[in-house]
């Protein structure tokens, strides 16, 4: 059963004053802004994404460098050899590779000449 007369709120546990009752309101209200300014759970996650985000940006950005000065390189090596000879450069064309060519050549006109009559 509740009561109230002269500043106080009288229940079957006790007195309780106003003052005391007021001051414990904005002891919540205090406490229900105090969880309001702080971030949610989705705007934490999206910090945590910008930031993995940007150092993965990070991280590539030396890699894409190194990956496009090696084209550029290999490219220039490619263009400087046509320039110079006319024809593109034979990949994996050793000194083996030409010797074994030459003697190939060799024996298939040797065999041409043999198997032609005069």
């Amino acid at each position: 059963m509740q009561s109230e007369g002269m500043g106080n709120i009288v229940n079957s546990s006790g007195t309780i004053n106003r003052q005391q009752k007021e001051a414990g309101d904005k002891k919540c209200e205090a406490a229900d802004e105090e969880i309001e300014k702080q971030p949610s759970q989705s705007s934490i996650l999206v910090v945590v994404v910008a930031e993995i985000a940007w150092v993965v940006l990070e991280a590539f950005l030396p890699l894409e460098i190194i990956v496009g000065m090696l084209l550029v390189m290999g490219n220039a090596q490619d263009f400087i050899h046509k320039a110079s000879h006319g024809w593109p450069k034979h990949i994996d064309n050793d000194v083996w590779d030409v010797a074994m060519e030459r003697r190939d050549k060799k024996l298939m006109e040797m065999l041409s000449s043999s198997s032609t009559p005069n």
